[in-house]
């Protein structure tokens, strides 16, 4: 008796020590066996990403004994190849990087590139894009775009930043040969390219935190309005070329003045794992960012659109499946639906296809000798040519 009152003691004090320290009893050791270190790769290092996911990593630490690295890497291509090869646990990507990656596209298109069994472990923000131009420019809306306009844009994005110059020339108008493609490092890059008039326009990243000292620039910036309500025909056009995101105003703490009450193209993007991560271990890294969210909540302006709720509303439409670690949490939480089943079945089904397809396509390309490679117009046709019955990834309000 004397030893099971010693016991309860020792317990009730080890979780007077944990409330102190700010810290979880549940997130011990005891709890659970957290890995001994937990690699985390963003935007960065100027990201929103990174600096979002600066404000819970040393949390997630400190209250698990775990330590998590944090690594920065602006090319969209190098966090999924680290993901791929298991150099890391996890990388933020946006939607439409999902989307070109598992679609082999672009930059994509490589033999170590390509699609793989990718999971989305959690919603890492919700961005706004649109196209910016000088303040002085002549250009007031995406219908001033003309033939011979120069698009500065960031190569380290490969095919995404190529589809979003694509998809703002289509919407106003224009086929991808009107517009002067001029690369630059980054996005943080293309937008001094603007402000600077190195380029005409740009498909700017507005709810990022740099673009706030372009309102700085002489002349300042001004954002040209995606509103589909208004122009559903450039819509229209638009998501031929890039599907997945949707249209609106973003939330307004988070963009520049000049960009205020202004519709843009709205997409989420998400931490992603591979399918191989251990179903206990993403399981456990949500539990803690949903249990633990009241602890950095208020540390970044973005931190709203990580919580459950923005992430639940993200599943209604989400494209691409979730890991099974994942599903069984929202499961526990009754948060999880027949038809969020047939969704993720469908999605498993179509990430699937991809892989299959790819597979066979390097085999044939192998056989015939056909160098896999991007520029390699024998090889992009002969992937076109396996992929062209397979539907592209895009937010579904229905399931087919």
């Amino acid at each position: 008796m004397k030893k099971a009152s010693l016991i309860i003691r020792g317990t009730i004090l080890l979780s007077v020590v944990f409330l102190s320290l700010g810290m979880s009893a549940e997130y011990s050791e005891s709890a659970w066996n957290w890995p001994e270190v937990f690699t985390v790769m963003t935007h960065g290092p100027t990201g929103e990403t990174y600096t979002l996911t600066a404000t819970w990593s040393p949390l997630l630490g400190n209250m698990t004994g775990t330590k998590v690295r944090q690594m920065p890497e602006w090319s969209d291509a190098l966090r999924f190849n680290n993901l791929r090869t298991g150099k890391i646990d996890t990388t933020t990507q946006s939607a439409s990087a999902i989307a070109h990656q598992t679609e082999a596209t672009h930059t994509y298109a490589t033999r170590e590139g390509g699609p793989f069994q990718s999971r989305i472990l959690w919603i890492s923000n919700i961005t706004g894009f649109a196209p910016m131009v000088s303040g002085s420019s002549s250009i007031k809306t995406i219908h001033d775009l003309k033939p011979g306009v120069k698009f500065a844009y960031g190569a380290s994005y490969g095919a995404t930043a190529v589809e979003s110059a694509n998809a703002v020339a289509a919407w106003a108008g224009l086929q991808p040969k009107d517009i002067v493609m001029v690369p630059f490092a980054n996005i943080v890059m293309t937008g001094m390219a603007v402000t600077t008039g190195k380029a005409d326009v740009t498909y700017m990243l507005v709810t990022a935190g740099y673009t706030f000292k372009y309102e700085k620039a002489r002349g300042g910036v001004r954002y040209l309005e995606l509103n589909a309500k208004k122009d559903p025909e450039g819509a229209k056009r638009w998501l031929a070329v890039k599907p997945v995101g949707s249209f609106g105003i973003p939330s307004q703490h988070k963009t520049p003045p000049s960009a205020k009450g202004i519709s843009m193209n709205i997409t989420p993007g998400y931490y992603v794992v591979d399918k191989s991560m251990d179903p206990e271990l993403a399981y456990h890294v949500v539990k803690w960012l949903n249990e633990n969210y009241g602890a950095y909540k208020g540390k970044h302006k973005s931190s709203p659109e990580i919580s459950l709720s923005s992430f639940r509303k993200n599943v209604d439409t989400i494209y691409f499946p979730l890991h099974e670690g994942v599903i069984k949490y929202l499961k526990e939480l009754g948060q999880w639906t027949s038809k969020d089943d047939q969704r993720q079945a469908y999605n498993v089904g179509l990430v699937t296809r991809y892989e299959k397809a790819y597979k066979t396509a390097i085999a044939e390309a192998d056989k015939k000798g056909i160098e896999v490679k991007p520029d390699n117009k024998a090889w992009i046709a002969l992937w076109n040519s396996y992929k062209k019955d397979i539907p592209r990834f895009h937010e579904m309000d229905v399931i087919p």
